[in-house]
């Protein structure tokens, strides 16, 4: 199986895909995106990706933003999207879903929980349905709620892109975000799994495949592979992927945080990893 880790800086100049104007008053603080995804590339028919796109500009903690669910269809004709979408809700609150743009004709259902963090959406399009290979899907109005990052991630055994004339699902993967509000982001690391992605809820495979994003300001990273969920990282590492083994009938987690090229250590990010067996 070959696997490639794509920066979003990359996928989005392969979409060509432009960010949006930010909204309300310059308040001199930078938002930024950046985004990981592993990707199987022996996936045969399976040609969407859905991503989030990159917003622009400079905005402040406190001023509204929207990010848009864009879709790259690949060249399939696609009739629906489903996808669930999680969030740090104590970062930001998804206010409001907005269709004006959605290539979605049929009223969609979704759900919105600033409790949890989480967006649910399932939506599909009249015939002939997505006929160019770039459309949006939808745009979350959002309102940051306090400095620092914010990580928008797919949780991909629940998304799903389904053709017209096969009803076969033809999504490749998803591609997660980091915005980084106000003065001090935290520097948060989004980590990804294509043994073990967000949302399954065990896995009978005997190893576990990890990636993730090197943001600026990280030269290195401390990691640690154990059962106790307060475990600090202390391995340290330049890599942005690794295998480890799982433990039988055991849940584990992989924690990592980025240290500066002075020492200093950002937030940790804590990835969990169930095993069946």
């Amino acid at each position: 199986m070959n696997k490639l880790t794509l920066i979003a800086s990359t996928v989005f100049l392969a979409l060509g895909l432009v960010g949006l104007p930010f909204l309300g008053e310059n308040k001199g603080a930078t938002a930024t995106v950046s985004s990981t995804a592993t990707v199987d590339t022996t996936q045969a028919g399976r040609t969407a990706i859905l991503s989030i796109k990159k917003p622009t500009g400079k905005v402040s903690s406190g001023v509204k933003q929207n990010l848009a669910v864009v879709i790259d269809s690949g060249g399939s004709l696609v009739a629906g999207v489903t996808f669930k979408l999680s969030f740090p809700p104590d970062r930001v609150k998804v206010e409001d879903l907005s269709f004006s743009n959605s290539f979605c004709t049929i009223e969609p259902v979704f759900s919105i929980n600033n409790t949890l963090g989480t967006v649910t959406l399932a939506c599909s399009a009249n015939s002939p349905g997505l006929t160019a290979q770039l459309g949006t899907v939808v745009t979350l109005v959002t309102a940051p709620l306090s400095d620092g990052d914010a990580a928008f991630q797919f949780d991909q055994t629940a998304s799903s892109v389904t053709t017209r004339l096969t009803n076969r699902d033809v999504l490749s993967y998803t591609v997660d975000s980091i915005v980084s509000y106000g003065e001090s982001p935290g520097n948060t690391i989004i980590v990804t799994s294509k043994s073990h992605p967000t949302g399954t809820s065990c896995s009978f495979k005997t190893t576990v495949d990890l990636a993730w994003l090197k943001q600026e300001g990280n030269a290195s990273f401390e990691y640690g592979w154990s059962e106790d969920p307060a475990a600090t990282p202390s391995v340290s590492t330049s890599s942005t992927t690794l295998s480890l083994p799982t433990k039988v009938g055991s849940t584990q987690l992989f924690s990592i945080r980025g240290v500066s090229d002075k020492g200093a250590k950002s937030q940790i990010t804590r990835y969990r990893v169930v095993s069946c067996r």
